[in-house]
């Protein structure tokens, strides 16, 4: 048989044929119904596979050799984010406020070519393969908490996956053992005052000064709550308020995200983050109503699998 190296070659074309296909006809997350149906009928021309739609717009494939062995699953995400694309491409997104800016378009094509790789060489393997095709990846807690309720790791002994980046030469990869990613957390604070004419201020109560002094006091959580060998970033991304300049608005609205690595800082975040938002509008006669929204945990790979 060709050796592996010369057979994945081989289906490099293909590998770029598909990857602008998803690139050109890009879908956000639950909304990705024409790319599964492109990655169903690509592998239902692969003989020896058993195909299933866990979600419906999820696609999982099947292939089991008939001898004894692990049962590993290899995973992509599929979907889109909500960004029009400015790239002047023969491929460029078709879609108005969707384009694969983050890798999703390769990463689906690697493993639908991945699956025609391995099928084509199965009598040299053991077990069972699962590729999965994930769905909702941008939008936590995403489609992997669909398609695990579905079952698809149900007896999966290993489960394997890759990124695309940016921060690595082509054709060059990376592994890392043990932590790999930050958990990514989003915080909502609404700030709620009295509004009035900016003439009369001791009227009002002003949310902008509130937010203003939360977005400091929100500071000193990584400075003065958390120890200095614990990482985590804190950022305040967003801050909307007002409508006329000489307005005082009666509301304000903060968004801003945390990543951290450790549990424990996590919930250090969350309780600091509600209780300086709080504390500082009340002591200014507003209140603070703070969401408080977990994203996807860290990423920890198996040390014994990274080997």
């Amino acid at each position: 048989m060709t050796d592996i190296h010369s057979q994945a070659q081989a289906l490099l074309p293909r590998c770029i044929e598909d990857r602008r296909w998803f690139h050109q006809h890009a879908e956000l997350s639950f909304q990705e119904f024409e790319t599964a149906a492109y990655i169903e009928k690509a592998l239902e021309e692969i003989p020896g596979l058993v195909l299933s739609r866990p979600t419906a717009t999820s696609v999982m494939a099947v292939l089991k050799t008939g001898r004894p062995g692990r049962c590993l699953a290899i995973r992509a995400d599929i979907d889109a984010l909500p960004i029009d694309e400015a790239n002047e491409l023969p491929y460029r997104s078709c879609r108005q406020g969707a384009m694969h800016a983050c890798g999703h378009d390769g990463h689906a094509a690697i493993l639908l070519n991945a699956v025609r790789l391995l099928a084509a060489r199965r009598e040299e393997l053991a077990g069972e393969l699962r590729f999965i095709f994930q769905h909702a990846e941008e939008t936590p807690p995403g489609g992997a908490v669909e398609v695990i309720r579905a079952g698809v790791l149900e007896g999966v002994d290993e489960v394997f996956g890759l990124h695309l980046t940016s921060t690595l030469p082509t054709g060059k990869f990376g592994v890392c053992s043990g932590v790999l990613t930050s958990a990514t957390d989003r915080f909502e604070i609404e700030i709620t005052g009295k509004g009035g004419h900016s003439s009369m201020p001791q009227e009002c109560v002003d949310p902008i000064v509130v937010g203003a002094q939360i977005i400091m006091g929100l500071q000193t959580v990584l400075s003065r709550s958390i120890k200095p060998s614990d990482m985590a970033v804190l950022s305040v991304c967003q801050a909307n308020a007002g409508s006329a300049y000489n307005i005082i608005p009666g509301a304000m609205h903060l968004t801003g995200s945390v990543r951290s690595y450790d549990e424990a800082v996590r919930q250090t975040a969350e309780r600091r983050i509600r209780a300086i938002s709080q504390g500082i509008a009340q002591a200014a006669g507003a209140s603070a109503v703070v969401d408080y929204i977990r994203g996807y945990d860290s990423i920890y790979n198996d040390p014994a699998l990274t080997r």
